[in-house]
């Protein structure tokens, strides 16, 4: 029997919350908490609330575009943030189109595809030529699959 069904059986058996402390060992509060409460399958109100995603969240897209900090030093700065963000939605739906006609989704699903074709790094140095980063066999593979040629 646990705890909690204890402090009920004894609270309707009669006994005071007094002398419910002095067996169990908690606290007043805590001891009524249990009396009243019925069911524990639920945590507190606060946390009950059922919190409401973006559609964007199952493709991690928040992070990746960084729409969670809109803070810009002017409003040519915000229109341009949002430019970029519509841009990149529209790779995004060309990339689910692509893999679609492809086939893709037998193997991947977008959120890999976007995970893997994330890694490639591009470094710039002042003065020097841009150069790309590792691209490996299946990143290649991806990309040929989606129609691109692979960045080198």
């Amino acid at each position: 029997m646990s705890q909690i069904d204890t402090i009920k059986n004894m609270w309707r058996d009669g006994r005071s919350k007094a002398e419910i402390k002095e067996v169990t060992g908690l606290d007043r509060k805590t001891i009524s908490k249990y009396i009243n409460k019925e069911d524990f399958s639920k945590g507190p109100e606060m946390y009950a609330k059922e919190q409401r995603g973006s559609k964007l969240d199952p493709y991690n897209l928040k992070d990746r575009l960084n729409m969670k900090r809109t803070l810009v030093s002017s409003e040519s700065n915000l229109e341009g943030k949002f430019f970029i963000q519509y841009l990149a939605l529209i790779y995004l739906s060309y990339i689910d189109a692509a893999m679609k006609d492809k086939g893709l989704y037998k193997n991947h699903t977008l959120q890999e595809v976007l995970d893997d074709l994330d890694l490639i790094e591009r470094f710039e140095e002042p003065g020097k030529k841009p150069r790309i980063g590792e691209v490996t066999k299946k990143q290649r593979e991806l990309y040929e699959s989606l129609g691109f040629s692979a960045p080198s």
